[in-house]
């Protein structure tokens, strides 16, 4: 899955797990509720998935392609 900031014509590439958490969110799911999600799909352990999740999240945010509620 990629991501596109129109405004600066960057795209950003997610993996399987952050273009599944995409999806996630979209469909309005909570964090905590889409992490759940995550973790019975995919075979990885809740902490580096958090951590994972985590880093993703502050990524996005950083490059305006998440807007924090």
């Amino acid at each position: 899955m990629m991501l596109v900031d129109l405004d600066s014509g960057t795209y950003f590439g997610l993996n399987d797990v952050g273009g599944r958490f995409w999806q996630l969110l979209d469909e309005g799911q909570p964090l905590g509720q889409a992490c759940n999600q995550l973790q019975a799909e995919f075979d990885v352990e809740r902490d580096q998935l958090e951590r994972d999740i985590g880093a993703l999240v502050g990524e996005l945010v950083e490059r305006k392609l998440l807007v924090p509620a």
